[in-house]
């Protein structure tokens, strides 16, 4: 029995000194574990910037040898370009092209062509990382470049003038293809009538315009429909225009409106702006009718300040008399052929304002109006060229003037709708409307809304 209790205590020393040995391990591998540092991954590098800096995407080149220039960069190192046409005249795949050198990211590649037909470039970079990135561009090649040359335009490409009085239409000369010589101008009519062009010679600028005015004035030329041609001649470059003219004896009109303007010191309004209303009522609205305009600029008001609606009829009560139509404070005849307008500075407290019209309503049926006062000064503010400030003198009053003869659209609760149409001269006074030098118009559907009854002749 005792033999036996001393291998057990032995049994048991053993144990315990294997036990304590895998714990010292266990402890020293967890120790060795915990000091390990972590370590980041990446994410995958970016890729590298490549432009093809010339030819430019959908440019048109004609038969010869360019210079294709590629701009590619990265932070890494741009490791390789290659380049790839593909067209009538394709390279078959992808080529190397070369950096000039001199610490510059451009890669270049001489082309020569002579296939007319459309290509497509494709550049492709590689950079130190490995990854790549492309772009490509479109381009057209002919055989030689277009011509210069030139396009002539009349507007209004039909005049109707009664006998022993005279008209005008703007001839535009348009250069193409950058030409800019001088282009002569001549026109031939029936006999009877003087037809005239100023100035004559023009030049317009590579790729823009210049205009001339022909101007016709009918002696004892028999009423009928004739026709104008108007030619321009630049070396061996010769191109006409017709222009149409309608000669009568006299017109029938069908409404007849006479307008008595006044205006502010420096405010007068341009003679070009009331001649166009005047030829846009003659037969050239939506519906054809006839209306005579007879504008009378009488007055200088010698005031340069803003007005309100109490200075508005102050001015009204001494200056308005031509016609039939003077405001008491209480009534006036709306319905009278004869409309005063002020050509003024700006709106009382109100600088955002560019005219108004005082109206006569019958629920949300716009009637008449024969009040108008045009704050001149305000919109010459809001334009930036010369063309905008005669735009907007002529859409302002335009607009006006459509109130004062019905032309509206009204909503119950928010008055007065305008026109969706950016370019009518019912919608908001903007760039579009006022930049359609010698073409405002009303629409069809704000016409449609004119009461003319009261002006039948």
């Amino acid at each position: 029995m005792v033999r036996m209790k001393k291998r057990s205590f032995l049994a048991i020393i053993l144990w315990m000194i294997l036990l304590s040995l895998a714990l010292i391990s266990v402890a020293s591998s967890s120790t060795i574990q915990t000091n390990v540092p972590l370590t980041r991954v990446n994410a995958a590098p970016s890729k590298p910037t490549v432009n093809i800096e010339y030819p430019s995407d959908g440019s048109s080149l004609v038969f010869g040898t360019y210079v294709i220039d590629v701009l590619a960069s990265d932070s890494t190192g741009i490791t390789m370009v290659k380049l790839k046409i593909d067209g009538p005249e394709s390279t078959n795949g992808w080529v190397d092209i070369t950096t000039s050198g001199n610490g510059e990211d451009h890669y270049y590649y001489d082309w020569t062509v002579e296939t007319e037909g459309d290509y497509s470039i494709t550049a492709r970079a590689t950079n130190g990382a490995g990854r790549q990135a492309a772009e490509s561009v479109e381009v057209t090649v002919t055989a030689t470049p277009p011509a210069p040359d030139f396009t002539l335009n009349a507007s209004p490409n039909t005049l109707t003038i009664v006998v022993g009085s005279s008209d005008t239409s703007t001839i535009t000369v348009t250069s193409l293809n950058g030409f800019s010589d001088t282009v002569e101008l001549t026109v031939i009519g029936p006999e009877n009538m003087d037809a005239t062009l100023n100035p004559t010679p023009v030049t317009p600028p590579a790729d823009g315009s210049a205009t001339s005015t022909l101007t016709v004035t009918v002696g004892s030329a028999a009423p009928g429909t004739y026709t104008l041609t108007v030619t321009g001649t630049s070396g061996l470059l010769v191109h006409s225009i017709d222009v149409g003219l309608e000669i009568t004896s006299t017109l029938a009109f069908d409404y007849e409106l006479f307008i008595e303007i006044d205006y502010m010191n420096g405010h007068m309004p341009t003679p070009e702006v009331l001649d166009y209303i005047e030829w846009y009522c003659m037969g050239n609205n939506p519906s054809g009718e006839l209306i005579s305009v007879t504008f009378h600029v009488d007055e200088e008001v010698p005031i340069d300040q803003s007005v309100s609606d109490t200075k508005f009829w102050t001015i009204e009560a001494a200056y308005n008399n031509l016609g039939d139509d003077k405001y008491t404070g209480k009534s006036a005849n709306f319905v009278s052929k004869w409309k005063w307008v002020l050509f003024g500075t700006t709106v009382e407290d109100e600088p955002n304002i560019v005219g108004y019209t005082y109206v006569l309503t019958r629920g949300n049926d716009l009637l008449a109006g024969n009040y108008i006062f045009i704050a001149d000064e305000t919109a010459d503010n809001w334009a930036t060229t010369p063309e905008l400030e005669i735009g907007a003198e002529a859409v302002i009053l335009m607009h006006e003037m459509g109130h004062s003869i019905g032309i509206a659209n009204f909503h119950p609760a928010f008055g007065e709708i305008y026109d969706p149409d950016s370019y009518s001269v019912m919608s908001y006074l903007t760039t579009d409307n006022a930049g359609l030098y010698w073409a405002w118009y009303y629409s069809d559907d704000y016409w449609a809304t004119r009461n003319m009854g009261y002006y039948t002749i």
